[in-house]
Order: C-alpha cells, then structure tokens, then sequence
C-alpha cells in the first residue's frame, strides 16, 4: 500500500478533483468456483458513507445492465475494511470501495509466501 498511500498524498497536495476510488483487489481468482464480489464501504455513520455507497449502487448497475449477474453476485459490506489500497484515499476523505472476489474465505494461494521448493 506504499504507492497507493504516496499517490493519495500527492493527488491531495494537488488539489486533485477524484469523485471515485475503484480498488478491484484480487480479481480474477476463483478457488471456491463462487460467484460473490464483495464491495467495501466505509461504515454507514462515517459521513462519507452515502458516496461510497453510491459507487457500490453504480457497480451493482453496471453488472446488471451488461447481463454478469450468473457471473458476478456483487454485495455491499458496510464495514469500513481498510485492508487495500483504497484505504489511502479514504484517509484523504476521498470516496471509494473495495471490490474484492477473494475474501478471507478464498484466498489466493500466491499471495502466500511460499520457499524455492514449493515452486519446483
């Protein structure tokens, strides 16, 4: 999260104009064959919380306009998960979420730490 926390710090410096934070984080593995993408907000008493809610509602527009629904099953978790590198932005009171297929309960198996005989 160094490069999104430096990018955050510079694009508040800047004055920079950003209306959305997209943070897709572990896409595009599927070890458990599910459909279920989790959006992550911030908590709904967090006054930033009806922005990001937004952006997860454009999202979920977006699957069910363009027919992923059978692939995609987006659900919004209000609960303020900062472990990605939206988290930055939020510090830096810009909206966003974090859209993540891989949660805790299908974790991709290369982002573990493995040693050279492992990969042999």
């Amino acid at each position: 999260m160094c490069g999104s926390k430096a990018y955050a710090d510079w694009v508040k410096l800047n004055n920079e104009n950003i209306v959305a934070v997209l943070n897709l984080d572990m896409i595009a593995w599927d070890g458990i064959d599910g459909s279920q993408v989790n959006l992550h907000t911030r908590i709904p008493t967090h006054p930033l919380y009806a922005q990001d809610l937004s952006i997860a509602n454009i999202f979920m527009g977006v699957v069910e306009y363009y027919g992923l629904s059978a692939h995609l099953s987006p659900k919004v978790l209000a609960d303020g998960e900062n472990a990605s590198d939206h988290s930055p932005f939020w510090n830096k009171d810009y909206p966003g979420i974090l859209a993540i297929e891989d949660d805790y309960d299908d974790f991709n198996p290369y982002t573990t730490p493995k040693t050279i005989s492992w990969l042999t």
